[in-house]
């Protein structure tokens, strides 16, 4: 049977729902047979793309998450590092969620989780301002414009280029490009720590934005992967 023309079943998935809660180790694992026919299956590849997004939106999000406790160099880079490259990532996402429900869009998955995230306002505001500056401009791209526009908004006592820790490679950072990258993103003239501060109320929105994406890409695993006889396997 062909994923394409699927019919998406919460209700026939036999497997226990992805939890935020600590469980056993698992795995959904596809038999070869069925793996041959649906590697050239389109619906499949898009699920496969939205699988990779999700891998890529957790890695940038527990990185931001994980960069709490004492404030250093190396913790703000990353979660200034985190910011950028989640915020860019989730553009994509929701760049891609009309292409995904090319073929989901019946599943209860789309329809509930991830179609309502097309709708929302909210949404909408960061899509249209900093994750598309961030996205188009600084992150997947080195344009000049987001030094140009950035570093005009910038005032402060010190101008801090390069700074680190220890003298160590690892722990060398370039503050004034991140807070230039944040003023482009933000299009805001605040300074200092409430520009930090602006930072992490945006990081904490598109985080969970991207949670929510995340989300409703594991419950459209779930019903799609029901179709194709896959097996649960607890480790």
């Amino acid at each position: 049977m062909s994923l394409s023309s699927a019919r998406c079943s919460l209700s026939a998935f036999r497997y226990p729902a992805f939890s935020d809660e600590e469980t056993m180790p698992f795995r959904i694992v596809c038999p070869p047979e069925r793996f041959n026919h649906l590697r050239n299956d389109p619906a499949f590849h898009r699920l496969m793309i939205a699988g990779k997004i999700a891998n890529a939106l957790r890695f940038g999000i527990v990185a931001a998450k994980a960069a709490t406790g004492p404030v250093t160099y190396t913790s703000t880079r990353t979660r200034a590092a985190s910011f950028h490259y989640v915020s860019a990532l989730l553009q994509e996402a929701l760049r891609f969620l009309p292409r995904l429900g090319q073929y989901y869009s019946g599943s209860q998955a789309f329809r509930e989780e991830l179609a309502p995230l097309l709708r929302d306002g909210t949404v909408a505001s960061l899509q249209n301002g900093p994750l598309d500056r961030l996205r188009d401009h600084a992150v997947f791209h080195n344009d000049d414009v987001v030094m140009a526009h950035g570093l005009q908004s910038v005032a402060l006592d010190e101008y801090v280029l390069v700074a680190g820790d220890t003298p160590l490679a690892g722990d060398v950072y370039f503050p004034l490009s991140d807070i230039a990258i944040v003023h482009h993103a933000l299009s805001t003239d605040v300074q200092g720590y409430q520009l930090l501060g602006e930072m992490s109320v945006l990081l904490d929105q598109v985080a969970d934005v991207g949670t929510k994406v995340c989300k409703g890409i594991d419950s459209l695993f779930r019903e799609a992967v029901s179709e194709l006889g896959c097996s649960y396997i607890d480790e």
